[in-house]
């Protein structure tokens, strides 16, 4: 459901500056770059997408690679109910694979549900747009943003914090240092990075020659793989993937018998 902005420009290998005055979708910039492979493009919530799988308006997949920015959406994207789940993971400078099964362990087993609020929706509380938060420069608090404020308690500390660069109202509220599981501005060596560790995985895969490789897998870009991260992790017994084993495996049938891929 996003679309090419000036915020990511500088992030993206994919899009041109014309597609910033087309605010042209993302899922287009995809298709693009996918130019003779069979589409079935979705523009629109992983939710949507489960719902036309189910109504077989969308082809249902053993594998899925996903790039996405925060621990909700991809807890959202095991509901696909896919064989396979490839999650490629990008923080500031470090890359990470995450090869999960819907039968376990999953990204939920993964990505616990966090204790505490997200630095997104840290900054949604406060009424900070994403946009600005993401952007370069030093923007600062000013009467319009205060004016914008979500709650009373978010116009107090804005209020407070009037004229103080937004970059450095982030620091003082302890939003930065995110980790992969929230946005962070990569650059595009590093996207890259990521996009190969899925795209690796799904030729071994494909290729069968995945058996004993790390499920979880992450390492810092400055620092090279060599002293990457590499775990198996198992499956969490609590975990929805072991508790309703029986009723996501009759789901991927259902999705299985539906319309070609």
């Amino acid at each position: 459901r996003e679309r090419f902005g000036p915020e990511t420009l500088g992030t993206y290998s994919l899009g041109e500056h014309h597609d910033i005055a087309a605010w042209t979708p993302k899922v287009t910039l995809a298709e693009r770059a996918l130019f003779g492979w069979r589409h079935h493009p979705h523009h629109g919530e992983i939710s949507d997408a489960i719902r036309d799988l189910d109504t077989q308006r969308l082809p249902w997949t053993p594998i899925a690679l996903a790039g996405l920015d925060n621990h909700q959406a991809r807890r959202d994207a095991q509901r696909l109910q896919a064989d396979r789940l490839l999650d490629a993971a990008t923080g500031n400078t470090t890359v990470g694979l995450r090869d999960t099964r819907a039968a376990g362990p999953c990204l939920r087993c993964m990505l616990p549900t966090p204790t505490r609020p997200s630095p997104t929706d840290a900054l949604t509380e406060l009424g900070i747009p994403l946009e600005l938060a993401r952007a370069p420069g030093e923007s600062v608090v000013d009467d319009a943003l205060i004016a914008g404020a979500a709650s009373e308690h978010a116009r107090r500390l804005l209020t407070a914090a009037r004229g103080t660069p937004i970059c450095g109202l982030l620091r003082a509220a302890g939003l930065t240092g995110l980790d992969s599981g929230d946005y962070m501005p990569s650059v595009p060596f590093v996207s890259q990075q990521a996009a190969c560790l899925a795209a690796g995985r799904l030729v071994a895969i494909t290729a069968g020659i995945d058996a004993g490789l790390p499920n979880f897998f992450q390492y810092d870009t400055l620092m090279s793989p060599h002293a990457a991260i590499r775990q198996k992790r198992r499956a969490d017994p609590d975990c929805a993937c072991q508790q309703r084993a029986g009723t996501n495996a009759q789901v991927r049938e259902e999705r299985r018998g539906g319309p070609a891929a």
